[in-house]
């Protein structure tokens, strides 16, 4: 984990360790409506290129979900 400082900002970055617990009390909280993403738009896998095209215009307001 490294922390960088910039302009005041304090980031903190590094790779999450996640167990099967981690993941089950993941899934409580969604199903008990504690968390719920926010999804911006849905693409089919035949549409990758135009989500990425989508994404690198900057206005996405969430995540994009690809469907298979």
């Amino acid at each position: 984990m490294w922390i960088a400082k910039k302009r005041k900002l304090k980031l903190i970055a590094g790779v999450a360790e996640v167990n099967s617990d981690d993941l089950k009390f993941l899934g409580w909280l969604i199903e008990n409506k504690h968390l719920k993403p926010v999804i911006d738009k849905t693409y089919p896998l035949e549409q990758i290129r135009t989500s990425h095209q989508y994404v690198d215009l900057g206005h996405k307001k969430g995540n994009i979900v690809i469907t298979l």
